[in-house]
């Protein structure tokens, strides 16, 4: 007979382009169904964790836009990068791009600009999607290699039996954004299909000081799945398709006139009960692909020197299989094969002698192929009330860039663009040979009360190691001898990454109010860091040039959020998050860690109706690095005010109102790509005031 164990469940409501409330709330649930799963159609030896957030995100109120890393907004732990109006990028715990795993419908998506215009969660909007799943830090050895910072997961969840349907509609003025979504599904006892669409239309908005920032796109989307369910199997397939055009881009020499993704993915599961040895298993396959076209002149007048486009594509595919055993009535064993393959591809144009944009100047991405095989066991064991875990694996990792020594088509005769290798060779003295790595990830957890009633606690150790991505590696942007500061080279020579972690957190919870608190020490051997070339060890120039180098480093902060209800229908939020990151090699901060931050919220909730208020803030992030280009100076404190009102009328029809920035605060957040891109921005303000409205009707 299993014990029980502790759950842990997002009670935060999504309101406007906020999430009002951060608390997590301690929930009392079988371990039998944490352990195994008592539905076939879900088994799981990894159940919902502290430090893990599942977002609503199409039963809930409609945000502001459709961006998905915007649901994420007011997270603890978590901060986003803005080089425009659309794209933002997730940074979970100071940590940023491949170091946070985004998965979207069961299957990654890499995105199609080296600059990451696209970041995978551009092409997750909210509308195409239910559940929104957020995990700070390491939680499980199983799936897809881990990320030493977290995951966001967006998610499809099965229908309901019946049909249904809903529409949505959206609007805002002073930043303009329109948008419309539809969708309908069908299910019984066993199977069930559905379809969503959605379009989303954004003008340039201004900031606090009325300044126009370029931040227009228009996006159009849908997503299509079905599947079967039976009594101890289901399976379902899933396709989507994401069509970005027209994005305009503050912080970047360039814009994007088109992105377009293409994604499916197939998965199942399987469950034999719990008499024998074998419960069951699940799988997945997925397969995504990104086409993305950029330049510096279709969408904006030209400054540069030449005109310039960008051609990029990039493939994605995901599998793993795993099967569940239970040696012992109080455990469960998972043991399973993961495998993932990705290909970059981009090749930068620019003017020949008759003016059109066709001669090659770079091989930006040569054709590179990053693959990873891995093998992982995680067994998980119930005694009294406590639960442990312990997870290992092993992944094999082969990278290669295929186009390497290819030479591009001269621009002058004074100006011989050289070949991806001679690139590497001149400043790192490889020239890119292929690379194969053996990394090992292991974890030990524990959790359960901590003698006070209502209290829990948990402790986490351990490994993840992270091989360079094929950007970091092997990236090959070249520009003549004069323009040497504005080449960005990839180093093939990169260690992988080593983080070991400890993580400890206390969650509480009474009648009216609920507290959590997580802590983290991150110790990193062979931290990738991007850097200009100094003539540093390792570096054989001192041009300048955006480069990539091994260092030691070392990150800890904490989360703290919180909720209270001081009388009925009064709910009162809060939370908090912190990261301080170390250059152990220079002795010196590491760049762009996000400062101190959070959010306070007041809710009145009805049975009917809701109004609140919401502020984010930030305090002055004065821990900078300015040798590596990536922190322009240091970043003033801010502070903003938001409110917004949601009323449920009859017939399935909900509206909603609100305001952002209600005191037209002009401000930038810390992590900010502009300084590093672009050149005549200096930051990318966030928007100004905003008035939106929505409405919703489900029937």
């Amino acid at each position: 007979m299993f014990s029980h164990s502790l759950w842990l469940r997002d009670s935060s409501r999504s309101v406007g382009r906020v999430v009002v409330g951060t608390a997590l709330t301690c929930m009392v649930l079988p371990a039998a169904e944490a352990a195994l799963g008592d539905d076939p159609i879900h088994i799981t030896t990894t159940p919902t964790e502290h430090c893990q957030t599942d977002i609503t995100l199409s039963d809930e109120v409609l945000p502001h836009h459709g961006d998905g890393a915007a649901a994420l907004r007011g997270q603890p732990g978590l901060n986003l990068a803005r080089m425009g109006g659309h794209g933002l990028d997730p940074v979970v715990r100071g940590q940023q791009h491949e170091r946070v795993l985004v998965e979207q419908g069961g299957v990654m998506v890499h995105g199609g600009c080296p600059n990451r215009m696209d970041p995978p969660t551009a092409y997750a909007s909210i509308d195409l999607f239910d559940t929104l799943r957020f995990t700070r830090g390491v939680t499980s050895m199983t799936g897809l290699p881990p990320s030493p910072a977290g995951s966001v997961d967006f998610q499809r969840d099965d229908p309901a039996q019946g049909w249904h349907g809903s529409t949505s509609l959206r609007g805002s003025g002073d930043a303009p954004v329109r948008g419309a979504s539809a969708g309908s599904s069908w299910a019984d006892e066993q199977w069930f299909g559905r379809a969503s669409l959605n379009w989303e239309d954004a003008g340039n908005y201004r900031d606090g000081d009325g300044n126009v920032v370029r931040s227009a796109y228009t996006q159009s989307g849908g997503s299509l799945d079905g599947g079967w369910r039976g009594d101890a199997a289901s399976a379902r397939l899933e396709v989507g398709a994401v069509n970005i055009d027209d994005a305009l881009f503050a912080g970047a020499g360039m814009d994007s006139p088109k992105s377009d993704l293409r994604r499916a993915a197939a998965s199942g599961d399987w469950n034999l009960g719990d008499e024998g040895v074998v419960s069951g298993g699940q799988w997945r396959f997925g397969y995504a692909t990104v086409d993305h076209v950029m330049d510096n002149y279709t969408l904006r007048e030209l400054t540069a020197p030449r005109q310039l486009r960008v051609d990029s594509t990039t493939e994605s595919l995901v599998g793993d299989a795993d099967i569940v055993l239970r040696p012992v009535e109080d455990g469960a064993l998972r043991l399973g094969l993961s495998g993932t393959r990705e290909n970059l591809d981009a090749s930068r144009f620019t003017n020949d002698a008759s003016g059109e944009v066709n001669s090659l100047q770079s091989l930006l991405w040569p054709d590179v192929t990053t693959e990873d095989l891995g093998v992982y066991g995680e067994y998980r064991h119930e005694l009294d009330e406590y639960r442990f875990t312990v997870g290992l694996r092993v992944d094999r990792v082969d990278a290669e860039a295929a186009s390497r020594n290819v030479d591009p088509s001269p621009i002058t005769p004074m100006m011989n663009p050289p070949a991806a290798s001679a690139l590497y060779n001149s400043y790192y003295g490889v020239t890119g040979e292929d690379v194969s790595e053996t990394n090992l990830g292991g974890l030990l957890r524990a959790e359960g009360p901590a003698g006070l009633e209502g209290l829990q606690w948990f402790g986490a150790l351990s490994q993840v190691t992270r091989s360079a991505s094929g950007n970091e590696r092997f990236l090959a942007a070249w520009a003549p001898g004069m323009m040497a500061n504005m080449r960005w080279v990839g180093n093939p020579s990169l260690e992988p990454e080593v983080h070991r972690q400890l993580e400890l957190g206390v969650a509480s919870s009474g009648d009216t109010w609920q507290v959590e608190l997580t802590g983290f020490y991150d110790d990193v051997s062979d931290w990738i860091m991007r850097d200009t070339a100094r003539g540093q060890d390792g570096i054989r120039l001192a041009d300048g040039a955006s480069i990539y180098r091994n260092v030691d480093a070392s990150l800890f902060g904490g989360e703290l959020s919180g909720l209270w209800g001081p009388v009925e229908h009064l709910e009162l939020t809060a939370s908090l998050g912190y990261v301080h990151g170390d250059n152990d090699t220079d002795d010196k901060p590491l760049a762009q860690m996000p400062p101190l931050g959070g959010r306070l919220g007041a809710a009145w909730n009805t049975e009917r109706w809701a109004v609140g208020l919401v502020m984010d803030w930030a305090a002055r992030q004065d821990r900078i690095d300015e040798d590596s280009n990536l922190d322009i100076d240091e970043t003033a404190g801010w502070a903003v005010l938001g409110a917004w009102g949601r009323c449920e009328l009859d017939h399935g029809l909900t509206l909603e109102a609100g305001v952002d920035n209600i005191f037209n605060h002009n401000y930038a957040t810390h992590l900010n790509r502009a300084s590093a891109f672009d050149p005549t921005v200096e930051r990318v303000n966030e928007p100004g005031f905003d008035a939106w409205v929505g409405g919703r009707w489900e029937f």
